[in-house]
This record gives C-alpha cells, structure tokens and sequence, in this order.
C-alpha cells in the first residue's frame, strides 16, 4: 500500500524501508527485517548512493549473522567493505568492521576478529565512545576475552556499561519529562 502511496518519491520509500527494517529487528523478526533493508537496497542502488547501500549491506549483514547464515554474512558484510573504500561511504567503515569480525568470531577464526577488532577501534579513545559504538564494545569484549587479551576486553566492558548508564539516564529523564508534561498544572 504503501509503495504505491510514494512511487514518486523513491528517497522516501527508501527510509520508510530502512525505518521498517530497523522496526522488526528491534522485533527479532531478522528475516522480515532483511527483507525490508532489501527493499530499501535496491532502492538506494536505483538512486546510485553509496552512503546509503554502504550501511544497508551492513544491516543485511547483521540480520544474517542473527540468524545465524554467517556465510551469507559475510559476503554481504565484504560487499559493504569494498564500498567502505570509497570517500562517500568510509564513514561505515568501523561498523562493517565490526560485523566482519563477529562473522570470524562466530567462524572460529578468533585471531583474525582480534585483529579486525584492533583496526575498528585504532585511533579511537575508548572512554569517550557514543551509544552508537555500543554493539562494537560489546562485540569487542567478547573477541577480546576469547583470545585472553583481558585487560582490553575490561577496557570495553567498562565503555559498554558506561554506554548503557548514559542510555538509562537520558531514558529517565526523558520519561520524567514526559510526566511531568502530563502533570495538570496548579493554578
């Protein structure tokens, strides 16, 4: 239905696909969610944007990872890499990154994801990291205990609990705030 409703706009077909992708995946519909990140993939590959298939690859990717096809992963995560080389997509770069080196953890290839790990978070200062590099720290702690490297795996477990600290406090001062406009005033 709603296809139809905006053939003539394609830019926003694209995010009311990607918006629904993220939608199910926050559902662990993983299979509907890729369905969906495809949808807006072809959408974005019609409309030549790199910036915008570079980061769909990577969420078909990780619905693949999710449900466990780490093959399929893979080849959809290396997809998304080789856009990632170009200026106009680099910027998703370390999140392709990241999922590539889940894709060996879960392959057994352990040292490979250390060291696609080590390249994700070079030159970047884990103690100011924003909630969006939390899968990242997690993923990294995991990589990072596996192989023995404890001390770095401490070093992301601890982002990681920052990350979500920062997330449950903006969340409730958001909810009081939300309250707080529902309360009847006193006159």
């Amino acid at each position: 239905l709603f296809r139809s409703a905006y053939r003539g706009d394609p830019g926003l077909l694209l995010s009311i696909y990607g918006g629904r992708g993220v939608s199910l995946d926050n559902q662990r519909r993983y299979a509907d969610a890729e369905n969906a990140f495809r949808k807006a993939l072809k959408i974005a590959r019609d409309l030549n944007s790199e910036t915008s298939v570079a980061p769909l690859l990577g969420n078909i990717g990780r619905m693949q990872l999710r449900r466990g096809d780490v093959a399929a992963a893979l080849s959809t995560i290396r997809q998304g890499l080789r856009l990632a080389d170009r200026p106009t997509a680099r910027a998703f770069r370390p999140q392709l990154l990241m999922l590539q080196a889940d894709a060996m953890f879960r392959m057994g290839n352990l040292a490979h994801a250390a060291a696609l790990m080590d390249e994700r978070f070079r030159g970047v200062d884990i103690e100011k990291t924003i909630l969006n590099d939390r899968d990242a720290h997690e993923t990294a702690y995991r990589i990072y205990t596996a192989v023995g490297k404890d001390r770095l795996a401490l070093r992301h477990l601890a982002a990681l609990k920052r990350l979500d600290d920062q997330d449950r406090k903006s969340t409730r001062l958001n909810s009081s705030h939300v309250s707080e406009s529902r309360m009847p005033s006193s006159a």
